[in-house]
């Protein structure tokens, strides 16, 4: 008896249907690549952080280390007139207010530079002028003379404490910038044989013609640099002639394109 195969859709056309599914997948075009998204490049925190403490604290350990500074300028001025523990106290607390205020903006800051492209010159420029007036002020010290500090320090001494006080700082200032002024013609001194008395009168020339320099700065030695740049000539030739004279003079001008850094850090102002 001959057995007859139903007719129907059996498994060669399952197949078939398969591979002709298949070879229709492999003959579409594929799809066209969207378009390329733009990789953006994100500055840290720490990029901020640079710029404002400029290596010399640990962003992330900063209010810590200000405050240590907060502490060893309370030492000061109680090792020039003892504070009560009361006074202290208020000064203090007062200090802690500028640190909050400060680390206030630099959190700012650092968001800010969290949410800027770094492919972006102009935004990460706008983002460093957050950045320049604090590392200023943290250049110069928390606790000048527009701080809360500095108020509560004007306030809550006696008038002797005061005075003793006042006297006691200007004193350290003096022999801050003699100690810097020396340091600048010792330098001199290397390149220019000098005798005694030239020294002396170098001495006093320098002490004359160079304002108090506006904060204990790292960049104090460039200061009294420029204002050495800026001695008249007739003032150096009444002291020294000839090679020596020349010299001086050599050495003076290696000062005088500091003006701009100077300013940026705060340490003059442009018209000056």
């Amino acid at each position: 008896m001959t057995t007859h195969r139903p007719q129907g859709k059996g498994p060669h056309l399952v197949v078939s249907a398969c591979l002709l599914a298949f070879g229709f997948l492999t003959v579409l075009p594929a799809p066209q690549a969207s378009a390329q998204v733009a990789v953006r490049r994100q500055l840290s925190e720490t990029q901020f952080d640079s710029w404002v403490f400029q290596g010399n604290v640990n962003g992330k350990t900063a209010d810590k280390a200000i405050e240590q500074r907060l502490e060893l300028q309370l030492d000061y001025l109680n090792a020039m007139s003892p504070l009560s523990d009361d006074q202290k106290a208020i000064m203090r607390l007062a200090g802690e207010g500028d640190i909050k205020r400060f680390m206030r903006k630099v959190r700012y800051g650092r968001q800010v530079l969290k949410t800027i492209d770094a492919s972006d010159n102009q935004a990460v420029s706008q983002a460093y002028q957050l950045a320049r007036p604090l590392a200023q002020q943290f250049e110069k010290g928390l606790f000048g003379e527009t701080s809360l500090f500095h108020k509560a320090f004007l306030a809550n001494l006696s008038e002797e404490q005061s005075s003793a006080v006042q006297h006691a700082i200007e004193d350290q200032e003096r022999a801050d910038a003699r100690a810097i002024n020396h340091m600048l013609l010792a330098m001199v001194r290397r390149d220019v044989p000098m005798t005694q008395d030239q020294y002396g009168k170098l001495t006093n020339l320098l002490d004359e013609a160079v304002p108090r320099c506006p904060s204990k700065s790292n960049y104090a030695l460039y200061y009294v640099g420029y204002f050495f740049s800026r001695v008249p000539d007739e003032s150096l030739e009444a002291i020294f002639e000839g090679d020596e004279l020349a010299a001086v003079k050599k050495h003076a001008k290696r000062y005088q394109g500091y003006k701009n850094m100077l300013v940026s850090q705060g340490l003059m102002k442009d018209d000056e």
